[in-house]
């Protein structure tokens, strides 16, 4: 993400209406989705993880080359209590 955009936390309000929008998928209109992957660059994987997200294949803190994307994962559970938490479910 651009410097100048960082620390707005509009990537995380961005995440959250992505949440938002599956919750609504998948309890309004019947959709049978289970969980978000992502494609996480390097530098949002923390990011990610703070989201609820977890590596979809591997523990990839353990392997010592850098990929170009690290696929994660977060469960549509996961995304209800962090809405719950946050009183936007």
């Amino acid at each position: 993400m651009e410097r100048s955009l960082q620390n707005q936390k509009n990537g995380t309000k961005l995440i959250l209406d992505i949440f938002e929008q599956v919750l609504i998928a998948r309890f309004k209109l019947n959709i049978g989705i289970f969980g978000i992957q992502v494609a996480a660059l390097p530098g949002a994987l923390e990011f990610y993880q703070q989201l609820g997200f977890e590596y979809l294949h591997a523990d990839y803190d353990t392997v010592p080359a850098i990929l170009e994307t690290y696929p994660m994962f977060v469960k549509i559970e996961v995304v209800i209590e962090i809405m719950k938490r946050l009183k936007l479910a």
